[in-house]
């Protein structure tokens, strides 16, 4: 099964941008990896809360199409909220 993630550029930064967004039914989220600079993004949260749920989601390398490209990832890191079924933030990988 082959994950596809959409996301989005984010500009706003820092605790209360990240924040604002989490009210949205968005979650931060960054790409770390290859020769380029890590990349700040926004994905919409009950897609990747879905998707987290089946292992293979963690196994594979997932499509994130940004802003229209597409590029290979994987999931390096997920972080949720204590006690609330909530995604907190995202780290991806490039492939």
């Amino acid at each position: 099964m082959s994950y596809e993630v959409i996301a989005t550029a984010r500009s706003a930064l820092g605790t209360g941008a990240s924040r604002r967004l989490r009210r949205q039914g968005l979650v931060p989220a960054i790409i770390y990896g290859g020769k380029e600079e890590p990349l700040s993004i926004e994905i919409d949260h009950n897609t990747v809360f879905h998707q987290i749920k089946h292992a293979d989601f963690f196994q594979s390398s997932l499509v994130l199409v940004l802003d229209g490209k597409k590029q290979s990832v994987m999931v390096q890191n997920v972080q949720m909220h204590p006690f609330r079924p909530m995604v907190l933030h995202v780290d991806f990988r490039r492939v």
